[in-house]
């Protein structure tokens, strides 16, 4: 069970520390970004690393695998999502100006 916990806090961590980051420096430049910029952030570097993932079965396979999009894409979607929501929130009631 310990197995499964330290996973999923890499993986977490993985799938939204960089773009936490990009966002950061945003907000020490200005003002927080809002819901629909924090989003598209987040799922820009969903989108990134998906299509790192899914350029080895492209060049294997020769065709677009789908099955990987839904189990690696769309299942990790939920992820940046709520991370956008709770950046955006948390930012905007600590930075109010």
């Amino acid at each position: 069970m310990e197995l499964l916990w330290d996973n999923a806090l890499g993986e977490g961590l993985f799938y939204a520390l960089v773009p936490s980051l990009i966002l950061a420096v945003i907000t020490m430049w200005g003002k927080p970004p809002g819901l629909p910029t924090a989003a598209f952030i987040f799922v820009a570097w969903l989108a990134l690393i998906f299509a790192w993932w899914a350029a080895k079965p492209i060049q294997v396979y020769g065709g677009f695998p789908w099955w990987g999009f839904r189990r690696h894409f769309l299942g990790m979607l939920p992820l940046p999502l709520a991370s956008a929501l709770a950046f955006s929130v948390c930012s905007r009631k600590l930075f109010q100006r």
